[in-house]
């Protein structure tokens, strides 16, 4: 039973994102791919997936292994812990648990809320980050053709740095009416991810305390 825990479990968690290849419906333990379907909070009825994947290279693939590797994986889901580690990586449903105790349900609800939470303030923190690199290069750029100017002769050569400093002052603007937005959403997401992230250590401490 142990076997579909160590390198055929590796298997199931690359096969999660793209499906089965044939290789792994033809020589693939169904059961390791059940068990990490039911760690990570998937339904049972995922595997009518994994039968549908496997039935375009017309091989069979056991609903009976998959369902007992998924019993196997889905107890770990269904604890504070599992249900907290699977949500953290945005992975499952707590549906996928009836039976779950009211503290397994919070860890699965903050530790969706944190991985959302620090999605959005990256996601904040790096639009912030690309406007002051935009400002910074539209301002470098301003600099540096202003210094060509001063020795170009060439009329054609001089339009052209014009040019360059007309599209970098307009980039600059675009960038710095941006940047307030920006700013304003990077200190709002922040102030989610920080109480995310309280409440996180709350659920770890609370899971500790009850040695989970």
């Amino acid at each position: 039973m142990r076997k579909f825990l160590t390198i055929a479990a590796l298997l199931a968690l690359g096969a999660c994102a793209s499906g089965l290849s044939e290789e792994q419906c033809e020589s693939g333990d169904p059961a390791s791919f059940g068990y990490e379907d039911g760690r990570n909070g998937y339904p049972v009825t995922r595997v009518e997936d994994r039968v549908a994947q496997c039935s375009r290279y017309e091989l069979a693939f056991d609903r009976g292994a998959y369902a007992r590797g998924w019993e196997e994986g889905n107890r770990l889901f269904c604890t504070p812990q599992g249900a907290l580690d699977a949500a953290l990586q945005g992975r499952g449903d707590i549906l996928s648990c009836p039976q779950a105790d009211l503290l397994t349900r919070d860890a699965f609800s903050v530790g969706r809320d944190y991985a959302r939470a620090k999605s959005n303030f990256d996601s904040a923190r790096s639009r912030y980050d690309s406007l002051l690199s935009k400002i910074r290069s539209a301002r470098y750029t301003i600099e540096r053709s202003r210094r060509q100017l001063v020795n170009e002769e060439d009329d054609n050569a001089r339009q052209e740095l014009y040019r360059r400093i007309e599209r970098a002052r307009r980039d600059l603007r675009e960038a710095d009416d941006d940047l307030y937005y920006a700013e304003r959403q990077l200190r709002d997401t922040e102030r989610d991810f920080d109480r995310a992230e309280y409440d996180l250590s709350r659920i770890q401490a609370e899971i500790r305390s009850r040695n989970y």
